[in-house]
């Protein structure tokens, strides 16, 4: 699935920008396209809650796919350009609570 994934997302040909870089028009025109197409899905499946709750599931994916792709020393800036704020918790804590993290998240199968 993850293989899938890349070869579907390279194709889009939507690599990590900087968030203040002036993009071409043909990047702007895809882009555009590319939320075009996402808000059509996003009415497509919201006719059940199962459509709805697939649909999610992949846009899940798809975002966890591409933050991982952010470089490392960007993260600070997505994270702030979107508001999202969090206290980080030092690795005593991390440690501490190991077992209750590992265990609510999904496992993936590679």
């Amino acid at each position: 699935y993850k293989g899938k994934l890349e070869e579907e997302v390279r194709k889009l040909k939507f690599p990590y920008r900087p968030l203040h870089e002036d993009i071409s028009d043909d990047e702007y025109d895809m882009r555009r396209k590319d939320h075009i197409s996402h808000f059509i899905l996003r009415l497509a499946y919201c006719q059940s809650e199962d459509l709805r709750r697939w649909f999610i599931q992949q846009e899940m994916d798809l975002f966890r796919f591409r933050f991982a792709q952010i470089p490392q020393e960007k993260i600070q800036d997505f994270l702030a350009y979107n508001t999202l704020k969090y206290d980080a918790i030092s690795d005593d804590e991390k440690a501490l609570y190991l077992d209750k993290l590992i265990n609510s998240t999904i496992r993936s199968s590679g």
